[in-house]
């Protein structure tokens, strides 16, 4: 939990030393329009295929929420800040002690390459992040304990949107997580899709 507060505070004052630079100029309108048009967002649904150890352990996860930021750095470059939220579960009543279970937080920042052509805009992905998730674990006067864990890990993935004007458009995306715990690695397919807007 240490590594997810101090990741998410220095994201925090990097953003907001970025913005307070960038309120102190003095913009014409034009210079506001073309900032705010190298930012885009993503919002929609995901679902996880567990695999690798997590598979093992016979998890499953069911449809929650991902959320991301991009921001345009040159061409078709740009830079992105992701969330997910997935419900990693176990498919039986039986408690496996110290793996990853329950739910998972990813906050991941990469790089995205895409094209564009016409209306169509397919890209690959890919970056590092945190993963936060819940372990049980023994404990003498209950069956299990829960405790919050924190660790590092990567994600690499591809996919496509669809526009129907300059602003609005539709996205699917697949990608491969993976991040180390109890040294082994925990990994999933995660796919998702929704609403693309641009400013």
């Amino acid at each position: 939990m240490k590594k997810l507060i101090i990741a998410l505070a220095i994201i925090f004052v990097s953003v907001s030393s970025v913005f307070s630079q960038f309120m102190n100029i003095q913009l014409t309108d034009k210079t506001k329009s073309e900032f705010l048009s190298r930012f885009s967002v993503e919002a929609g649904v995901s679902l996880s295929y567990p695999i690798q150890n997590l598979a093992i352990v016979d998890a499953y996860s069911k449809y929650k929420f991902t959320g991301s930021i991009y921001a345009k750095l040159i061409n078709n470059l740009s830079a992105y800040i992701n969330y997910n939220y997935f419900g990693i579960e176990q498919k039986d009543d039986i408690v496996k002690y110290n793996i990853p279970t329950d739910k998972l937080y990813s906050f991941n920042v990469g790089i995205n390459y895409s094209y564009d052509i016409k209306n169509h805009n397919p890209f690959i992905e890919g970056g590092i992040g945190l993963y936060s998730f819940t372990t049980r674990e023994p404990n003498p006067q209950f069956s299990y304990k829960e405790s919050t864990k924190t660790e590092f890990g990567a994600n690499l993935g591809a996919g496509y949107r669809y526009f129907f004007d300059n602003r609005i458009g539709l996205f699917i995306k697949g990608k491969l997580h993976t991040f180390s715990y109890n040294s082994r690695n925990w990994s999933f397919w995660n796919l998702s899709g929704g609403l693309y807007l641009k400013f």
